[in-house]
């Protein structure tokens, strides 16, 4: 068999048996054949799973580094279609075909899983990091407070003397000294607690960001390719108790688009969608950062969950969104529409829940409405 794929010369066959098939092509790179004795059905069935195999692969891929999961999926998809179809090959998509690349595909496999499973575990490293950081902070506070406690009580206990037997003066002396004592455990530990957070702060920032590129693609909306609304309750839950660690500001923008159901009703629904999609990509452009988060809420709303959006940069960042929804022309065949939008922002007080937060910016959606629609509320601070 192996004078056969050399091309050598071999001793002639017995009398009436038939010679090996030949392997079939697709072996790109000096792959071996699928052997002679298998049918056509049998490689077919086989190139069917590697092909679904691949598909599944990608399917499930998540963010990997800079690599995107729908550029990931894609990738997968081209060498599924290369084995199943013959389809370009994927790193020389402008180059003819003549062989399946096997080779390829299984470096390629290979390569992306040794770089997947590199970036979960340097994740899996920094959530460690920032865990220890957490228990070594918790046990030196544990023991700085023991030691403040035991100053505390030293003097406690010699106030009590005095106030049981000692002088006016003295009385007065050991007062003024516990006073003292207790302002400076209060003063220190006020110190080490806002050491502590901000330490805190730095860590948990750093894995914040590092997982939100490594988690899986949530659902999308399948219109606008946004996030969908339960995407929006996990990311606001997050947010709430992030910020009740760490105090990062963090504002909800609450997006209504004006007498939608007009548009719809005058101009058809497929209209009504493109108008949708010029909104959707209109907050994305506003909140290009990667840390922000635009969801389609439901119908014509939409929500953005903009982060380290003090309340001084509310005003111009809602002023931004609007003058981005007027530019808005969508062509239909009725002619030129224009978009506007109401808008209600809420900046996320200390040690509000998600839901209490959502209702306040709901509530200022409510009054941009009733105040004549395209115009920015923001909600109360206090």
């Amino acid at each position: 068999m192996l004078k056969l794929f050399k091309g050598e010369k071999t001793d002639p066959p017995a009398p009436k048996a038939q010679p090996p098939a030949p392997p079939p092509p697709g072996l790109r790179g000096g792959g071996g054949g699928d052997g002679g004795d298998r049918g056509d059905r049998g490689r077919d069935q086989e190139l069917e799973t590697l092909g679904q195999v691949l598909r599944a692969l990608g399917e499930e891929a998540f963010d990997v580094a800079d690599d995107t999961a729908d550029r990931i999926a894609a990738k997968f998809g081209a060498w599924s279609r290369h084995l199943l179809v013959l389809a370009p090959h994927p790193d020389e998509p402008d180059e003819p075909v003549r062989q399946r690349d096997f080779i390829g595909v299984r470096r390629f496999v290979q390569q992306f899983r040794h770089r997947e499973v590199g970036y979960v575990k340097k994740t899996l490293k920094e959530l460690r990091s920032v865990l220890w950081l957490m228990v070594g902070q918790l046990g030196s506070a544990v023991l700085s407070d023991r030691m403040t406690d035991k100053q505390a009580k030293t003097q406690l206990a010699r106030l009590q003397r005095a106030v049981g037997a000692g002088t006016v003066d003295e009385l007065q002396r050991e007062a003024m000294a516990t006073v003292d004592c207790l302002n400076h455990i209060i003063e220190q530990r006020r110190e080490r607690e806002v050491q502590q957070v901000e330490a805190l702060r730095e860590q948990i920032q750093a894995i914040n960001e590092e997982l939100a590129q490594t988690r899986q693609e949530l659902a999308l909306d399948p219109l606008t390719r946004l996030f969908n609304r339960g995407a929006l309750d996990e990311r606001l839950d997050r947010t709430a108790c992030l910020a009740a660690l760490t105090g990062q500001d963090a504002a909800l923008f609450m997006v209504d688009i004006d007498h939608f159901k007009k548009v719809n009703d005058t101009h058809g629904h497929p209209v009504g969608d493109l108008v949708l999609k010029a909104v959707a990509d209109a907050c994305v452009r506003c909140f290009p950062r990667q840390r922000d988060f635009v969801a389609r809420y439901g119908g014509e709303e939409i929500a953005v969950v903009g982060y380290d959006a003090p309340p001084a940069s509310l005003k111009l960042l809602s002023d931004r969104l609007l003058a981005a929804f007027r530019g808005i022309k969508v062509q239909a065949p009725t002619g030129i529409v224009t978009v506007t939008a109401s808008v209600g922002v809420a900046q996320l007080r200390p040690g509000e829940s998600a839901p209490d937060w959502m209702r306040r910016a709901d509530a200022a959606l409510y009054a941009a409405k009733e105040g004549g629609r395209d115009r920015a509320v923001m909600a109360p601070a206090d």
